[in-house]
């Protein structure tokens, strides 16, 4: 009876002995648990650090596609502005006519009634030379390109009572023409003068140019043969600037014909047949 006691003491106490390590063993699996804890707010961490550069990058970029978009925005305006002047200036020509040959004493109501017939004028210029004397030309911007087509048919036609014929051209020529600065080079005093009429004799050259400066010697071109006028001639002066003067003097209508200047070559300054 004695062993069976020590017997049910030895199991019961290794049944405590395997309750204990039972209850042990959950304690003893729980480390690697706070281990996975501690992975996962590591992994955490590691995620919310990525997403705070991306979120920073994110955050930086916006800015320069703003000013991407700023720089584009400005290029376009600038281009779309351009071509506005451009059409502008293209549909101003396209209703603009030259008239050259004007009296010089022409006036802008004169002219406004010269093309009166042709539809409404915008606007009158009336180009001046370096002196401030009127150049005996014109441009006439109309409201609409078929007056200006419509105005192009008066060239040749009398201007009102002066008994002058105007050349009338297209604007966008009269602008090549008006820009043309011509220099003088080789500082001569003398210019040669075409397009004259017949009927043009020495006073009416030195009444032409005399605003230029002071005329030394007026030489009309002759005919050896037959003594007759040639149609054209040359002009001196006293300076290189009257010269120069002069020939700004291009397209001024001199009895009725529209004259051309230009600076006279030095063999021609020395001779030319003449009165």
């Amino acid at each position: 009876e004695e062993e069976d006691d020590d017997s049910d003491d030895d199991d019961s106490d290794d049944d405590d002995d395997e309750d204990d390590e039972a209850k042990a063993a959950p304690s003893q699996g729980k480390a690697p648990a706070e281990k996975d804890d501690d992975s996962d707010d590591d992994s955490d961490d590691d995620s919310d650090s990525d997403d705070d550069e991306e979120e920073e990058e994110e955050d930086a970029k916006p800015p320069a596609r703003a000013e991407e978009d700023v720089d584009n925005g400005a290029k376009e305006m600038e281009a779309e502005s351009k071509k506005r002047k451009r059409e502008e200036s293209s549909s101003e020509v396209d209703r603009m006519v030259y008239l050259v040959g004007l009296p010089w004493r022409a006036e802008e109501a004169e002219i406004r009634g010269f093309v009166a017939g042709c539809g409404t004028v915008e606007s009158v210029e009336q180009p001046v030379g370096s002196d401030g004397r009127s150049t005996g030309t014109a441009f006439v911007t109309f409201t609409d390109v078929a007056a200006a087509q419509e105005a192009l048919a008066l060239n040749g036609e009398i201007f009102g009572d002066s008994g002058r014929w105007v050349k009338v051209i297209k604007g966008e020529y009269g602008k090549q023409e008006s820009a043309k600065e011509k220099e003088n080079t080789s500082g001569t005093c003398s210019v040669f003068v075409g397009n004259l009429a017949w009927e043009v004799d020495e006073d009416a050259i030195y009444e032409a140019f005399g605003g230029c400066g002071t005329v030394t010697n007026v030489r009309l071109a002759l005919d050896r043969e037959t003594g007759k006028f040639r149609g054209f001639g040359h002009v001196d002066f006293d300076t290189a600037q009257a010269a120069t003067k002069a020939v700004a003097l291009a397209g001024t209508d001199v009895a009725g014909r529209p004259i051309r200047c230009d600076f006279a070559a030095a063999r021609e300054s020395n001779g030319g047949n003449g009165g």
